[in-house]
């Protein structure tokens, strides 16, 4: 068990706490026919104890761990190993477990730091950091199915960022199954910098070639930076953000469009972290086994005809954001009378919405916030995958508005949709 603070005299050795303790039942028992437990002689630090809880019997963990010293009966570890293995009052930073470990940090009056503090040493951590809404959209799948990776490895997940609790609890039943909740730690954004160097894994999110946080992890190998796009073009920064960079092993990007952006514009700069293609999950499951023919024959036939589909987060136009264009596309359509388009999103702009629908018709069916099941039966039943983002842009100038992947197009695919970019 746990040492004792060395002002104690319980036993010599000042080890046995049994709040959590590893003992063997043989000697126990060899110690009660040894002698009992009123008749053992305690030492003062034992009978002050007594007294002063009120104690009709002594206490157990002194009863066992004495006589194994007095008589010569077993094994006892000696201070040193055993703060290794528990501790209550004698700090230790890692113990394999503790019995109100707490104790040990009475400078600390933030109880809630101290149990954290010991939570890393305890459990298999991963910071996952992004400043964005964690709604339900290309990005927030893209970590989703990170996390994911972790969550089934028993890793626990702390996710730093504010949105708003209502939408953050919608998006995890969305992207998570129930059994993965408890693990799914979320911490206020502004707290990041108390974190430093106790996860063992980091994965930063950010629309910029150069993070705005230091990799917090405890080695920096596994501290990763995705770059989503390279919003920020040929903007440069100063030294102390260029060493946020540094404190990354590796760079994350989910395309070769993206990668070739990036690479274009950090061209400038030197000792650069090794840069990777992590592409999105865009299928979630695909049975090469099965008999693929059939299925497109029976797809295509219950097709309707002139159906359209699109799918992005509805919102209103943003110089600094790829843009689906379905207004665009429902001023087109709307021109003709025999067409139905079907609009999937998660709604960002109410405003923006409302403008939409003023613009729509009856062939023109919005459906918002809906689950994988009512996509999949949209995307079955939908004959052109209408794809929009950067129509009418020019890609040099404004690579951030163009299409950076494309996971809905995939899945498009998937569904047998016949894409019109």
């Amino acid at each position: 068990g746990a040492p004792w603070p060395l002002t104690q005299n319980d036993n010599s050795y000042n080890v046995g706490n049994g709040g959590f303790s590893l003992r063997t039942r043989k000697i126990m028992l060899e110690i009660i026919d040894k002698i009992d437990i009123n008749d053992t002689q305690y030492n003062q630090s034992t009978l002050e104890y007594i007294t002063n809880n009120k104690l009709t019997t002594p206490p157990e963990d002194v009863y066992f761990t004495k006589n194994m010293i007095d008589y010569n009966i077993g094994l006892l570890a000696d201070y040193d190993i055993a703060k290794t293995f528990s501790i209550e009052h004698i700090y230790y930073n890692e113990p394999f477990g503790g019995h109100c470990f707490w104790l040990s940090r009475k400078d600390n009056n933030d109880w809630h730091s101290v149990f954290e503090s010991f939570f890393f040493h305890i459990f298999n951590t991963v910071a996952i950091t992004t400043p964005y809404d964690f709604s339900i959209g290309g990005g927030e799948l893209y970590l989703s199915k990170i996390m994911l990776y972790f969550l089934e490895r028993n890793y626990v997940i702390f996710l730093f960022n504010n949105t708003n609790k209502d939408v953050l609890y919608t998006s995890f039943k969305h992207y998570f199954p129930s059994r993965y909740l408890s693990k799914l730690l979320i911490k206020d954004w502004n707290n990041i910098n108390d974190y430093k160097g106790l996860f063992d894994y980091h994965i930063d999110m950010l629309n910029s070639k150069i993070p705005e946080i230091n990799g917090l992890s405890k080695k920096k190998e596994n501290s990763i930076f995705h770059c989503q796009f390279p919003f920020d073009l040929d903007q440069t920064y100063s030294n102390d953000r260029m060493e946020k960079l540094y404190s990354y092993n590796t760079i994350i990007v989910n395309s070769e469009f993206t990668l070739t952006k990036y690479k274009y514009y950090t061209q400038y700069l030197d000792n650069m972290p090794n840069i990777y293609i992590l592409y999105p999950p865009s299928i979630n499951n695909i049975n090469i086994e099965n008999n693929i023919e059939n299925n497109i024959e029976n797809n295509i036939e219950n097709k309707i005809e002139n159906s359209f589909v699109m799918i992005g987060r509805i919102f209103s136009y943003n110089e600094m954001a790829n843009n689906k264009n379905m207004d665009i596309a429902i001023k087109i359509l709307t021109q003709f009378t025999n067409f139905k388009l079907f609009i999937i999103g998660s709604v960002k702009s109410q405003q923006w919405l409302d403008y939409l629908k003023s613009i729509s018709n009856d062939n023109v069916h919005f459906y918002l916030d809906i689950d994988d099941d009512e996509k999949i039966k949209i995307l079955s039943q939908s004959k052109y995958y209408l794809h929009l983002t950067g129509i009418d842009d020019n890609e040099q100038q404004h690579p951030y508005r163009f299409e950076h992947f494309g996971i809905s197009l995939i899945e498009a695919i998937k569904y047998q949709c016949i894409p019109i970019c």
